[in-house]
């Protein structure tokens, strides 16, 4: 939720200052309008998104009251006195005095919630197995952090790397190469370009910096509209890598609404609603296609290009015993030790690739200290 600062215009005429919590300025103009209200202008003053952690903790203490025989509502309410999510639950307990189901009162709520969990959520209602529903949302926002976490525990080491690279530049091109330089014109010597790149490096410091932080942004808004998720790889090692993670999300949220007593054609709909990949989604379009033409289900997933072979002759078999959960399970459970595997081959490269590049930058700087020293010394 958003806290807006609004001048509004009342049913009376008069102009009003009000604050309020929204999840958008369009729900804002909504809530003003059911008030017989209409916005002026408005403020936003503070962006209040809660993290998935958050998340995951809300679920995890909402499955442990339902379990112990709370009702829905109070279950709920033992969140209201949390600032945080007050105004999630307030909308949540709007909702359910509404008489809505539970799939509508966590859409409604404002919660990051994929469709995929909301699908789980009726699900568990309509099956008259809430618990179950709440657990099963609950692991996924463990996996998803999970894999955070890792990523980030990976990206550490180049981070502090990439830090002592430029504590090195910055000491160098600041208080060591400038006294070179002016000892080299003093003596008429040419200046070497890596000397003054390095200092030309250090004085636009903040410079760079900046146009950095801009170019992260603009990588961030590309992440937002799906833009940089829709780049095409030509490096095979790359494009398997995607593959791979791919495969894992898809038979994972899969499983997911299979166990939840889900068809197979539904199910393989909802994740291309959900999908934000182009390529993978027209993967899922075309799935579905094969599905709804009649084809077998080893043969369609075959035209994904996703499975293996052996992955498509455990998928065949699953088909024809009629037992294709388990087998989706085994494929799954063999691919996240490839994701392992691979994961920590990357990270076994990462250590010598740091070191390669800490020789690479000494090697520079190096060229840029010694050269100058050397004409120095020739022409005393």
């Amino acid at each position: 939720m958003n806290r807006y600062m609004s001048l509004i215009l009342n049913k009376r005429g008069k102009k009003k200052i009000v604050f309020s919590n929204e999840l958008s300025k369009n729900d804002l103009k909504k809530e003003l309008k059911n008030k017989d209200q209409f916005l002026i202008k408005s403020i936003l003053l503070k962006k209040n998104i809660i993290n998935e952690k958050e998340i995951l903790f809300f679920f995890t203490k909402l499955r442990i009251f339902v379990e112990s025989g709370y009702q829905f509502y109070d279950a709920i309410d033992s969140f209201s006195k949390d600032k945080r999510i007050k105004s999630y639950i307030n909308r949540m307990k709007t909702s359910l005095k509404n008489g809505e189901k539970i799939e509508f009162i966590f859409k409604n709520s404002g919660l990051n919630l994929k469709k995929i969990d909301l699908i789980i959520l009726k699900s568990g209602e309509e099956s008259g197995n809430l618990i179950e529903s709440l657990v099963i949302i609950e692991n996924r926002l463990k996996n998803r952090i999970n894999l955070k976490d890792k990523l980030k525990k990976i990206m550490i080491y180049p981070k502090i790397l990439m830090g002592f690279i430029l504590i090195i530049f910055i000491f160098f091109g600041k208080f060591i190469l400038p006294n070179f330089v002016n000892m080299l014109k003093e003596m008429k010597i040419e200046i070497s370009e890596t000397t003054i790149l390095i200092i030309w490096f250090s004085d636009n410091f903040y410079i760079l910096g900046l146009f950095f932080l801009i170019i992260k942004k603009i990588f961030k808004n590309l992440k937002k509209n799906s833009c940089f998720e829709n780049l095409s790889f030509n490096i095979k090692f790359i494009n398997n890598l995607i593959t791979i993670f791919y495969k894992d999300n898809f038979l994972e949220a899969l499983l997911i609404l299979l166990n939840s007593n889900i068809d197979l054609v539904y199910s393989i709909k909802i994740l291309k609603d959900e999908e934000t990949n182009k390529n993978f989604k027209e993967k899922l379009k075309n799935l579905l296609f094969d599905f709804e033409s009649g084809k077998s289900i080893e043969e369609s997933f075959n035209n994904t290009k996703i499975f293996n072979k052996s992955e498509l002759g455990f998928i065949k078999l699953g088909e024809q015993s009629g037992d294709l959960i388990n087998v989706l399970e085994i494929i799954q459970k063999n691919n996240k030790k490839q994701i392992e595997n691979k994961t920590e081959i990357i990270m076994k490269l990462l250590e010598p690739f740091t070191i390669v590049i800490i020789g690479i930058v000494i090697l520079f700087i190096f060229k840029g200290i010694y050269f100058p020293l050397l004409k120095i010394i020739d022409n005393i």
